[in-house]
């Protein structure tokens, strides 16, 4: 890391004259403007993941778990108001939803036409068209119809798309809502109707929601994965804290809020059983990484002595590539001595090491990359030479071919009656050293790394006992 300290000097110069040019806000105001000004480096990455810790190197004492007044921090979490940052956190333990109506019993068992229809907030990148071609594939498979519409991220073209789609002849209905909530009117319709209603996240549903279930990536456990293999890989290598910059799409968004989050979180939770101190649960950890999340995201800046400097973020205010090189520029300039940047979905990828290369960085060598979903195929290619660390998976399929083959198993005698409200896709993180068990180059995404069926709510129960 010969030229870090001229890059840090270089950036922190650009920073002051950007400053002095007018640029201000807070990076928890959710703008693209970052807050807070650098926190001395705590020392330049290794050449290589996974190295020799430092040889001043002593583990901190992790923080204690907080007064919870009684309650476990399982429960604590699932009872916060504040929902964002704990997308795919849910109870050990779920009631069951089999008085909840569905519309399941007007379905004609012996119907050779099966139409299906399929709405989805947007087909703007790779995952949504992904998913929707996998549910298109497997219709075909089973010589279903496919009807499907977009909507683009706009509630009211979807509410009227809605509208239309239940005046049609369908069978079922698969909903990427725009706005879960404000759709639920629509599901109690479609299953008087006799329609089966699936939804696919980013939101999660409540257990009143006349749906079969909702299919989503937990995007909590996505961003703990990457935390815990981060910490595991850089074990050792600064010793004052690693200096952390994320870019995010926005605040208030379920995704971007708990794939920080449970990075931080994961990352905690791996320093605690690396130090020989473990929490008793992830959870635990959870509960320190969610308040330092809210402190980040509604200060600018937060840390955890001697383990995470979050310095701050920069958000993109989309997912589409071309709004991240900018906010990518922008956070290189503002935290020049980030030793890791957080990514919050693939669909950055080419344009933060396009950005790093530029600023003048060697992505895996002079800063180190991560990312929170989506398993993305450019992303692993940059796992294979080694310049982005590790990725989160939030896999497409699930949420489309596997809809299909629960709708499949219906159609063949399946009581899906009492499934959760909220099915969480499978979360691995994607490294150097199982890359190529999940990605073949040229595929637009990593695969599973083991079959996945959705589960009925006393098979989640029988999972999560204990």
């Amino acid at each position: 890391m010969k030229k870090r300290n001229i890059l840090a000097l270089v950036l922190a110069l650009s920073l002051v004259v950007g400053l002095l040019a007018g640029c201000g806000g807070g990076g928890g105001s959710g703008d693209n403007t970052p807050s807070t000004a650098p926190v001395e480096n705590s020392g330049a990455p290794s050449t290589e993941s996974g190295g020799e810790p430092s040889a001043d190197f002593t583990p901190v004492a992790v923080p204690e778990v907080p007064d919870l007044g009684g309650m476990t921090a399982n429960e604590w979490l699932v009872a916060q108001t504040d929902k964002k940052p704990l997308s795919g956190v849910i109870p050990t333990h779920l009631e069951s939803r089999a008085d909840v109506y569905k519309g399941l019993d007007q379905v004609d068992l012996n119907d050779d036409h099966v139409v299906v229809g399929w709405l989805s907030a947007s087909l703007g990148s790779d995952f949504f068209t992904e998913r929707e071609r996998s549910a298109k594939e497997a219709c075909e498979k089973y010589g279903y119809e496919f009807i499907n519409f977009d909507a683009n991220f706009d509630l009211t073209t979807q509410t009227e798309q809605l509208e239309n789609i239940l005046t049609m002849d369908i069978d079922f209905l698969m909903i990427n809502a725009t706005d879960i909530d404000a759709l639920s009117i629509y599901y109690t319709q479609a299953a008087e109707m006799g329609i089966p209603v699936f939804c696919t996240g980013p939101s999660s549903a409540q257990d009143s929601y006349n749906i079969v279930t909702t299919v989503l990536s937990g995007s909590w456990a996505t961003g703990f994965e990457d935390g815990q293999y981060t910490c595991e890989a850089l074990w050792g290598q600064f010793p004052e804290g690693l200096n952390v910059g994320s870019l995010i799409a926005k605040v208030g968004d379920a995704d971007s809020e708990s794939r920080v989050c449970g990075f931080i979180s994961g990352y905690l939770y791996k320093y605690a059983e690396l130090a020989g101190t473990p929490y008793d649960t992830r959870w635990d950890a959870g509960v320190i990484g969610f308040n330092t999340w809210v402190e980040l995201r509604d200060k600018g800046s937060a840390s955890i002595d001697g383990i995470l400097n979050m310095l701050g973020y920069v958000t993109t205010n989309g997912i589409d590539p071309s709004t991240a090189a900018p906010a990518a520029a922008e956070l290189l300039t503002a935290y020049p001595t980030m030793d890791l940047i957080v990514c919050e979905t693939g669909s950055f990828g080419t344009s933060i090491i396009n950005e790093c290369i530029q600023a003048g960085y060697k992505p895996g060598e002079d800063i180190y990359i991560i990312y929170c979903a989506d398993g993305e195929g450019y992303v692993n290619d940059y796992i294979m030479t080694g310049e982005v660390l590790c990725q989160g998976t939030n896999l497409p399929y699930p949420c489309g071919e596997d809809v299909i083959e629960l709708i499949h198993d219906i159609m063949n005698g399946f009581d899906a009656n009492d499934l959760p409200a909220n099915s969480y896709t499978p979360t691995y993180v994607i490294t150097k050293d199982n890359v190529e068990q999940v990605y073949t180059p040229g595929d637009k995404f990593a695969v599973s790394l083991e079959p996945w069926k959705i589960m009925t709510t006393e098979e989640y129960n029988a999972a999560n006992a204990g």
